[in-house]
Parts: structure tokens; C-alpha cells; sequence
């Protein structure tokens, strides 16, 4: 029940990237582990774990420190009346526990949020404008300036992104296959061409239109002021997949 990403998998709750587990509630990337509870990364025959973090082939376990099964279950039961004093019993991790910044996630390409709406709902925000104090010591070149560089000064410098200034770096390995390629260096931060390929890809707001080949209803992320003729699946697998 409200899962994602779980696979061989059973009697699993709130959890997400579970692989071959067993009675799991709230609980991430576990694989071959059971009786879980609010753990990170158990894993090879982990079983027992309340709030623990990479477990593996040890049972009885609370917050990484292991106890005899009658303890657990004690400390267990204790907890849980804790949690549910507070109102925390039942819930996926808070979203303020995430290593990740908002941003940085795949909620904010499908549910963009201000930073002021962000913040209201606990999630952490990265400025997407560098201060001073960020760029304190980073000696970032102007992309335009990057022609005039080497290969190996290109890998060591800070490119400063053309679209909202933040320094970003070029790995050998990239620069490697943009020459083999013949293709130019990107000039902008690695998140604004995310945010450009995101927009090509039609966003993702849903439009009642109807299918010019067929005039049957249909639903498309093409909204009517597009110049595009749309049509439906059925009429286009016919007219060039056959």
C-alpha cells in the first residue's frame, strides 16, 4: 500500500526501492530484510530493524544497536506508543528529513513550488542564485571563455552558467565526448538544461482535445493554441505503424 518502486516484494507499507522484502512499513531501499520499521538500506537476511540504517544479517536491531528479542520487542512497543503520543506513528518520513533539496527532486519538475510554498510544507530549498559567500574562492570563467581554454583547463575550471550565473564544472569525461562528438560545450548549469528538456517535452498538464483524424476525445499535454495537429493513438498507430 502507498509503495513505489518495490519488486518480489510483500505486505509492504509507505515504502519505496524495496527488493525481495517482507512486512516493511516505511522503510527505503531494503533488499532480502523483514520486519522493518522506519530503516534505511537493509539488506542479506536483516530482520527486526526499528530506525536503523544499513543493516545487514543481524536482527533485533534500534536505531543500528542490536538487543535480545525480548528487549526489542519491549523497546519496540515503547516506541511506538511514543510515536503515536505524538502523532508521528503512521507516517512516511518527514520531508524535511530529505538529503535532497527540492529542487533537486522529481516532485518539483511535475509540482513546481515558490520557495515560500516550499518552506511552508518543511521542504529544504537551494537559492538558486549564488551569494557572495557561495562563490567565495571559486575562480568561474565565462563560458563565452571557454573556446580559449585547454582541454585540461577546461576540466579544472568553473563555468559560469550563462542563464542564472551559478558556477558549474566539466568533467574530463564529458569534454572527451563533446569533442568526439563534435558537439559544442554547454554553456549553462546542468539543472537549467533539465528545466529546458522538461519544457520540450510538452509539459505536463492535460488538455480535452479531440483527435483531428477521428474527432474521438482525447486527452494531451498539447494545449489548444499549439499549431500541432493532434490525434489520437489508434489513428496514428494505423497510419504509419501498419
Amino acid at each position: 500500500i502507498d509503495g513505489e518502486c518495490n519488486y518480489g516484494s510483500e505486505q509492504l507499507h509507505n515504502s519505496v526501492s524495496n527488493a525481495h522484502g517482507y512486512n516493511c512499513f516505511a522503510t527505503v531501499d531494503a533488499t532480502e530484510a523483514s520486519e522493518q520499521l522506519y530503516t534505511f538500506y537493509s539488506s542479506a537476511g536483516a530482520e527486526n530493524q526499528f530506525g536503523c540504517v544499513a543493516i545487514k544479517k543481524k536482527k533485533n536491531c534500534i536505531l543500528n544497536t542490536e538487543y535480545s528479542e525480548s528487549e526489542y520487542k519491549r523497546l519496540k512497543q515503547k516506541l511506538i506508543a511514543h510515536m503515536k503520543d505524538t502523532g508521528e506513528w503512521g507516517k512516511f518520513f518527514p520531508a524535511s528529513m530529505s538529503p535532497f533539496y527540492f529542487q533537486e527532486t522529481a516532485g518539483y519538475t511535475y509540482f513546481p513550488l515558490t520557495e515560500e510554498e516550499a518552506k511552508r510544507r518543511s521542504l529544504n530549498w537551494r537559492k538558486e542564485s549564488p551569494s557572495a559567500a557561495d562563490l567565495a574562492g571559486v575562480n568561474a570563467v565565462d563560458a563565452a571563455a571557454l573556446d580559449a581554454l585547454t582541454l585540461s583547463e577546461r576540466k579544472g575550471a568553473a563555468v559560469k552558467c550563462e542563464v542564472s550565473g551559478r558556477p558549474f564544472k566539466l568533467t574530463l569525461a564529458e569534454l572527451k565526448m563533446y569533442e568526439k562528438l563534435g558537439a559544442l560545450v554547454p554553456t549553462d548549469h546542468p539543472d537549467e538544461r533539465h528545466k529546458r528538456h522538461v519544457h520540450s517535452r510538452g509539459g505536463f498538464e492535460l488538455f480535452e482535445r479531440f483527435c483531428e483524424q477521428t474527432g474521438e476525445p482525447i486527452l494531451t499535454t498539447y494545449s489548444p493554441d499549439t499549431p500541432f495537429v493532434i490525434w489520437s493513438n489508434s489513428a496514428y498507430a494505423e497510419e504509419f505503424d501498419s
